[in-house]
């Protein structure tokens, strides 16, 4: 293994043998790798790292130096918001991987993480809004609903928490159904699309009889 020459780590490789002999699972494990090379002022800190974990334990994937140094700039971009690194821990290591390596600044960071989490977006679609910078056009307040079709439940998001006053409610549809026309206008398929909203309509009630003029005399 190449070293730099007069250099200690020894230190650096009992530390990497405690934490492999722990039996944390890969988040933590990989957390842990990156603070111990943080703790090393060496620029090739996590070369060593990786060559030494290659060597002593051939079995083990994922020690490459790339992969090590990633490991480092995890544990900084998240060593001083333990909320935030809870949170990483919770996703795949290659989606915080496309996070640390697609944004910059820590609240861009934050909000893909945050919205990855919420959406359980695929490395794809996580990769596809980094791309397109959808933490600057988009909220997380969106929320899903669900809309209803003969038998069947599909749930639409919203870009909206509040109600919709223009949503007509699958109450609203059974107690209008008897309306003449009302049938033809909803169609066999009753869902509420984005951009597709219908009116609410004032329900007559059946006591009321319908308003006439004076009865003129013959």
């Amino acid at each position: 293994m190449n070293r730099r020459r007069n250099v200690d780590y020894s230190t650096m490789y009992r530390a990497l043998d405690l934490l492999m002999a722990d039996g944390l699972d890969d988040m933590e494990l990989y957390f842990e790798i990156g603070r111990i090379i943080c703790d090393r002022p060496e620029k090739g800190a996590a070369v060593i790292a990786a060559e030494y974990l290659q060597a002593k334990y051939p079995d083990c994937q994922g020690f490459s130096p790339r992969n090590l140094r990633r490991m480092r700039m995890a544990y900084l971009a998240y060593a001083d918001f333990p909320e935030e690194q809870a949170k990483a821990k919770q996703l795949g290591w290659t989606a915080i991987v496309a996070i640390l390596e697609g944004c910059v600044a820590p609240e861009e960071r934050s909000w893909y993480l945050d919205a990855a989490l919420r959406f359980g977006w695929t490395k794809a679609q996580l990769l596809e809004k980094i791309e397109t910078g959808a933490w600057r056009e988009e909220t997380l307040d969106e929320q899903t609903d669900i809309c209803y079709t003969e038998g069947r439940e599909i749930k639409v998001e919203n870009q909206s928490n509040e109600k919709n006053p223009l949503r007509v409610s699958r109450q609203d549809r059974s107690l209008t159904a008897g309306t003449p026309g009302m049938s033809a206008f909803f169609g066999n398929n009753f869902c509420d699309l984005r951009h597709t909203y219908t009116k609410k309509l004032p329900l007559r009630s059946p006591d009321k009889k319908p308003q006439v003029g004076p009865v003129l005399p013959a």
